[in-house]
Parts: structure tokens; C-alpha cells; sequence
């Protein structure tokens, strides 16, 4: 929401004034606060280096994240259609498909297989901005939402503007 992201470039923006780091390290699972920090350190001119590191994956390929911990043992077998969805993309775009509409279908579609998982968006879009892309070239974010009973989960893949996949 803009509230929590507002939260986030104001935290940010005290942690880098008071602590004046010449590097932060973000993990890239979470493409959108990723993104508003890019935005804040080029719009405030703050000498920082960010990196953005690969999105850790457990063995199944789950992204890791504090909030799997309150899942069950049924439920965490289940979270791992999220990755299978962007896998799911990654595959589509390989083979060809430049439409996001139909990537986006093909990802609710495996997701909806899963009756404890509740989609809440599968999205083709631009990394920096979010918004929908008409055509999927390099440079783009499949981002995947999810509910599994109470607890929220997101992960993403990008394929980078220089053809490689950041998964």
C-alpha cells in the first residue's frame, strides 16, 4: 500500500542519514521495496551503493521468509506452487510468449490447483514503476501474491535487461 511504502522511504531515509553507509544490501523478494529505495536514492541524491541480492530459497524452492514458520506442514507443501507459477512464466517467455495476459492466466491457473492457496495477484509488470507492461521484454518482473490460510506470502523472479534471469 502507499502508506506502508511511504513508511518504508522515511524509515529508510533516517537509517541512511544517521548511519551514512557506503553499501546496502537488500534481498530482491521484495521488487517493490527494492524499488522505492532505488527512487529515493536517486531522487535524494543519497551516496549509497545498493546491492540487491537473489531472493534465498529453500530446497523446495520456497522463498525463505520469517512468516513460513507459522505455516503448517500441508500448507508449506503447498506454498511451493508459487515458485512452480514464476518457474511457469520463466518457461512460457523461453518458448516465446510476450503477451503478459497470458502469462498472468497460466500462473493463476496452476495456483487456483491448490485449493488452501488463495491468489491475491500474478503480475507481468515494469520492476521499477509496477505498472503493466503491453509487451514482455527483457527488463521484466513476474511477481506472484498469495494467501495460504491467514499468513501472506510474495516472491518474484525478473528477467533481467541483459537476458538472465534473476530467480
Amino acid at each position: 500500500s502507499p502508506g506502508y511504502l511511504r513508511g518504508v522511504a522515511t524509515i529508510l531515509t533516517k537509517l541512511f542519514q544517521l548511519v551514512r553507509p557506503d553499501i546496502a544490501y537488500f534481498g530482491h523478494k521484495h521488487a517493490q521495496e527494492v524499488a522505492v529505495i532505488h527512487r529515493l536514492v536517486s531522487d535524494l541524491n543519497i551516496d549509497v551503493t545498493l546491492r540487491i541480492l537473489p531472493t534465498l530459497r529453500e530446497s523446495n524452492g520456497v522463498a525463505i521468509s520469517s512468516r513460513n514458520s507459522l505455516l503448517s506442514s500441508k500448507e508449506r507443501q503447498v506454498a511451493r506452487v508459487i515458485y512452480r507459477a514464476l518457474l511457469l512464466s520463466k518457461a512460457l517467455v523461453e518458448n516465446g510468449e510476450r503477451v503478459p495476459s497470458v502469462i498472468e492466466k497460466a500462473m493463476a491457473d496452476l495456483v487456483a490447483r491448490e485449493n488452501l492457496v488463495k491468489l491475491e495477484y500474478a503480475a507481468v509488470c515494469h520492476p521499477d514503476t509496477f505498472e503493466e507492461v503491453l509487451a514482455i521484454a527483457p527488463g521484466t518482473l513476474f511477481a506472484i501474491a498469495v494467501h495460504i490460510g491467514a499468513i501472506r506470502l510474495i516472491d518474484n523472479i525478473l528477467w533481467m535487461s541483459n537476458g538472465n534471469w534473476l530467480t
